[in-house]
């Protein structure tokens, strides 16, 4: 297994920019994460990343790690063997806040036996802002699970359109991939919309 280690001092949030990691290249199949000055991991590339894991290690930073692609062809990201391991003190977050046109096209996708890990990963998925329809889409397939993580899906206040689109954001489970044992949320209420918003952003 080859792993592809988050620099301490990454020149940007980028995921997809092979100078971020050593050794240099972007992972395709473990991603590892330590401590860093650069905690915020965004995408630039909209589709097409793979890898096998997500590792924290011990004295891992808190990390925030944003999808905001809509309806991309294939998911943004692909966790596709041992899922995500969280062994720091630190929660990580995974917030998915786009625009999906349904459960395919997902932004962020588990497979194969992938989990999403323990109840120290956070994972949010919903519309880009309150005022929005739809919303993003984390997909399980195969046989992967959602561990023990902590889940919310949640609802923006414009009206999706009837067609093409999620009603908001999506937790979706495919083939004989399970829940396990994770806690799942979902809140759509006008007043709930931005302090949820706020939380998904911003994890506690």
């Amino acid at each position: 297994m080859s792993t592809s280690t988050w620099n301490l001092e990454a020149g940007s949030g980028d995921w997809n920019t092979a100078g971020n990691w050593s050794p240099t290249g972007v992972p395709s199949d473990a991603a590892a994460f330590a401590s860093s000055t650069q905690t915020g991991i965004s995408f630039s590339q909209a589709s097409g990343s793979v890898v096998n894991s997500i590792e924290f290690a011990a004295g891992a930073s808190a990390y925030t790690f944003t999808f905001s692609a809509p309806s991309p062809t294939t998911p943004t990201l692909v966790i596709a063997g041992n899922g995500v391991t969280n062994s720091s003190m630190s929660q990580q977050s995974f917030i998915v806040a786009a625009a999906s046109s349904g459960d395919q096209n997902p932004q962020l996708k588990f497979t194969h036996s992938a989990s999403a890990g323990g109840a120290n990963n956070y994972y949010c998925a919903g519309p880009a802002t309150a005022q929005d329809s739809g919303g993003g889409v984390i997909r399980f397939a195969d046989t992967s699970s959602a561990g023990a993580a902590n889940f919310m899906a949640w609802t923006g206040a414009g009206t999706p359109p009837r067609y093409g689109s999620t009603v908001g954001g999506e937790i979706s489970f495919g083939d004989s991939s399970s829940a396990a044992s994770a806690t799942l949320h979902h809140l759509r209420l006008a007043r709930q919309r931005w302090r949820h918003l706020r939380q998904c952003r911003v994890p506690r």
